[in-house]
């Protein structure tokens, strides 16, 4: 119930709760997380996370943003590890013009970049390379 709360700081608990616990209604839950309208974005991307943690696969649908977004939950990047090249040398050269031109913009960064907007920004691309072919990051 409390992952369905008002608020982010509730919701996070809950979920570092529920992400201990082996069992398919857990698995439910946040399946039901992901399409709940008034669910933190941010705590939706570690919802993610933890599904795939737990070895789900399919495609679920997540609300987000005011959209309703198809999420491949094997494809997610939802870790480093998880993200190709071109992904990694966006975030390269963010981290770059952080630390070296502006230290402001490195935690504004990182939090917009790789908590919040990362999985919309794949899923644009994606539908872009589909329609129009891939595009570098120069």
């Amino acid at each position: 119930a409390e992952l369905f709360a008002a608020g982010r700081e509730r919701q996070l608990a809950a979920l570092e709760q529920l992400k201990h616990l082996d069992d398919e209604a857990v698995t439910t839950a946040l399946v039901r997380f992901l399409r709940f309208h008034a669910g933190d974005p941010v705590v939706k991307t570690l919802a993610l996370a933890v599904l795939k943690a737990r070895g789900e696969r399919g495609v679920v649908q997540m609300e987000k943003f005011g959209r309703s977004w198809s999420v491949d939950i094997a494809a997610a990047p939802v870790a480093w590890d998880d993200l190709d090249e071109r992904d990694r040398a966006v975030y390269a050269r963010l981290s770059h013009h952080g630390y070296h031109e502006d230290p402001a913009f490195v935690r504004f960064a990182y939090t917009c970049g790789w908590s919040t907007a990362w999985p919309c920004f794949r899923s644009h691309r994606r539908a872009a390379s589909q329609r129009y072919g891939p595009r570098r990051c120069t």
